[in-house]
């Protein structure tokens, strides 16, 4: 399965769940394209308290490409510019988990 097809595998299921959370979505998007042996990323990142408060967000990255939870779905100011990323997975450059 490449990354298209996971993206609309997800797509297509999220009417059938209750409340798929941007990390519910990147982790079921991760695991299925591990399961295939594709190679994809996690982040997790804050936005700034100065936006209104707490915000966090998670997304989907394959080849350094937002492939589900692109800016489109961020409601933040700067959309993903203004959040710090916290967490990675798979960690980058051997950062313990």
């Amino acid at each position: 399965m490449d990354a298209a097809g996971t993206v609309e595998a997800i797509r297509r299921a999220l009417p059938l769940t209750l409340r798929a959370s941007c990390l519910t979505q990147a982790l079921a998007g991760w695991i299925m394209l591990t399961r295939h042996g594709a190679e994809s990323r996690i982040r997790i990142g804050v936005a700034s308290p100065q936006q209104q408060g707490f915000k966090a967000h998670a997304w989907l990255e394959v080849g350094g490409r937002v492939i589900l939870g692109d800016v489109d779905d961020v409601e933040a100011p700067g959309g993903l510019d203004s959040f710090h990323v916290i967490w990675t997975l798979p960690p980058e450059d051997g950062a313990a988990v």
